[in-house]
């Protein structure tokens, strides 16, 4: 893949994640309530002097016109400089480099997960299709598409930490510290979050396959006396890819936005637990600072994606490159 058409890709990451930080610190900014009060509590502000909360007000920035914050902020962005956190006083950087770990592996997992229940699945629901295992297949992905993350999150708590007792209901371990308690608070969150994504991903396997196996190609190589493991494998789930890696490479992008949910369901420390406090207690600075980098996960895989076209199909390669 050319150099012009990754850069140009990059342009448009760009403009996305500009217009993404416009509209979210706009709509951040007119949320009600008052982030001195919040910050400083009900009754601590009640004791306070006008003059005394309006000079907080000063020294936190918040007396500036919003289009003055926002210049403000994209420029300290464009210089590694996130702001400070208003509730915390923590940088907001070190806030999400502290969290990002928790949130992608919880990511990774999920996707791990539902990539191998769906491919899989969807191979032999193609294969087998309008038996009872297809039609079980397309029940369950329908269903994992319908459900809530965060009712499937609460029933699954119930189930295996509250009434069975094999998963800690609640906490982080770290994997690389301790890799099974790590495993083990992860798990529950990673399944939940990965059933949900592996519909989507079962059901273009399903058809990509389905199309696939209707070739002429499908009917020589089986005429040549291969192995069925070879027909299905070589000639049809490697021509079917496409479309798989395009499902793939956008859910990648959505587990991590997804997260925010099941990250407060699971009590879990990542940036999307950090989002919500900031959200309640209007803390601008984090919300910004996490949505910009989560925002940034959906044209990134984007971007990914289209470089693993190029992988699995050099065809398409010297097109855009002639193009």
């Amino acid at each position: 893949m050319n150099l012009e058409y990754i850069l140009n890709r990059l342009l448009q990451t760009l403009l996305i994640m500009f217009m993404v930080s416009v509209l979210t610190f706009m709509f951040v900014s007119v949320l009600p309530g008052d982030p001195v009060v919040l910050l400083l509590g009900p009754e601590s502000s009640a004791s306070m002097t006008p003059e005394a909360i309006e000079r907080a007000r000063e020294d936190l920035g918040l007396n500036n016109p919003i289009p003055v914050r926002y210049a403000k902020w994209l420029g300290g962005v464009l210089t590694g400089d996130l702001g400070t956190s208003i509730r915390t006083r923590q940088p907001v950087l070190t806030a999400i480099r502290e969290r990002a770990p928790v949130t992608l592996q919880l990511a990774a997992m999920a996707w791990v997960i539902s990539t191998v229940i769906a491919i899989p699945a969807g191979v032999v629901a193609a294969l087998r299709r309008n038996s009872w295992f297809d039609r079980a297949a397309t029940m369950m992905a329908t269903a994992g598409v319908a459900i809530p993350n965060f009712w499937l999150g609460i029933l699954v708590l119930l189930l295996f930490s509250v009434k069975l007792g094999w998963f800690p209901a609640s906490g982080y371990v770290d994997p690389f510290k301790d890799p099974i308690q790590g495993l083990r608070t992860l798990i529950l969150p990673s399944m939940v979050l990965g059933l949900a994504q592996s519909a989507t991903i079962m059901r273009q396997t399903r058809s990509s396959m389905l199309e696939v196996m209707g070739h002429d190609y499908i009917r020589t190589a089986r005429s040549k006396g291969l192995t069925p493991y070879a027909v299905t494998v070589r000639h049809g789930l490697r021509n079917a890819l496409l479309p798989i890696i395009t499902v793939l490479g956008l859910r990648l992008g959505n587990l991590i936005g997804g997260s925010v949910i099941i990250e407060t369901v699971f009590a879990l420390p990542g940036m999307g637990r950090l989002a919500i406090g900031g959200i309640f207690a209007q803390d601008f600075p984090v919300v910004m600072g996490v949505v910009l980098v989560i925002g940034l996960t959906v044209p990134m895989a984007t971007l990914v994606t289209d470089i693993a076209y190029g992988i699995a199909d050099p065809r398409i390669k010297v097109s855009r490159s002639a193009s």
